[in-house]
């Protein structure tokens, strides 16, 4: 069951800085002065719209018990916040009704998140004359349409006929009517252009201009051309040239440990990069262990033991 949509809060905004008001407040009534404005607060935030309607006599009563303060105090209070401009004037003197207009507009957060608009300033209005019942005109966009919806459904029953009148509707004259062509459907989306791999020439000049020679692209080309171009996931290689910047960034590395690893004595000089390795071979050697000098030849072949 969907939730009930409400125009209340749950919370507000607590700064723990304060402006001239609340020190006003405080220097003139002391902590009733803060308790009365934050439990006021908290009163607007739980009312529908956020607005406080006093007009009735239980209603007053009731809003001096819950500020826990005597009636003349509450009354100097609210006088004092009218004046300083922070309730409106009108409503309260008018009708009685408490509207805190920056109160509303640390709620704009909230009404946000919530994808709607914000209560507005009610305004009211008497259906018989001044003394009457005084009613809120609350306009929501949705109850709108949905009166206009039912009253388009409402059957209209026609005005009874006259003696002489025909039942049968009056024929129009006829007249050319405008067939409107039926919409045309838009095309469908083109489909994913074919894949075309590089070839070996443009992958030599990639490899060139980024730093690396023509050995290494070949055994690039070499490598993914057998796999039909699929990456190490499995899915198609769109775009080769980062995997080719990749490789190129990660064989930089491996040849410079390897250089660092000749010039500690650990490995010889033609083992930094052994002529005819393969790429497959070369990544097998850079899992073992280079600290151990007794698992290769001289020649670059492993021991076997």
């Amino acid at each position: 069951m969907a939730r009930k949509q409400t125009n209340t809060a749950d919370f507000f905004p607590h700064r723990v800085t304060h402006g001239k008001t609340m020190f006003k407040l405080e220097a003139k009534y002391g902590n009733d002065g803060y308790a009365f404005l934050f439990k006021l607060c908290e009163m607007l935030g739980a009312a529908e719209n956020h607005y406080l309607d006093l007009s009735d006599a239980g209603d007053w009563d009731f809003f001096v018990v819950k500020m826990r303060m005597d009636e003349s105090k509450c009354n100097s209070i609210l006088q004092d916040l009218i004046t300083w401009g922070k309730l409106d004037k009108e409503l309260y003197q008018e009708r009685k009704v408490i509207w805190y207009e920056r109160f509303m507009q640390g709620l704009s957060t909230l009404y946000l998140n919530r994808k709607r608009e914000m209560p507005a300033r009610p305004h009211f209005y008497s259906r018989n004359d001044s003394d009457g019942p005084l009613t809120t005109v609350v306009v929501h966009k949705v109850e709108e349409s949905k009166v206009e919806q039912s009253k388009e459904k409402e059957s209209i029953t026609p005005p009874p006929l006259r003696e002489g009148e025909n039942e049968e509707p009056e024929l129009l004259p006829e007249c050319p009517l405008k067939v409107s062509s039926p919409p045309v459907a838009p095309p469908p989306p083109e489909p994913y252009s074919k894949y075309t791999p590089p070839g070996l020439e443009e992958v030599e000049e990639y490899f060139t201009e980024n730093g690396s020679d023509e050995a290494e692209a070949q055994n690039f080309y070499r490598e993914y051309s057998q796999d039909n171009w699929f990456n190490k996931a499995g899915h198609k290689m769109f775009n080769w040239q980062k995997t080719a910047h990749t490789w190129i960034k990660h064989e930089r590395e491996n040849q410079r440990r390897r250089e660092e690893a000749a010039a500690q004595g650990k490995l010889t000089k033609s083992e930094t990069r052994p002529a005819g390795m393969s790429h497959f071979d070369r990544r097998l050697r850079q899992v073992e262990d280079f600290t151990s000098e007794d698992k290769y030849d001289s020649e670059g072949n492993r021991k076997i033991a």
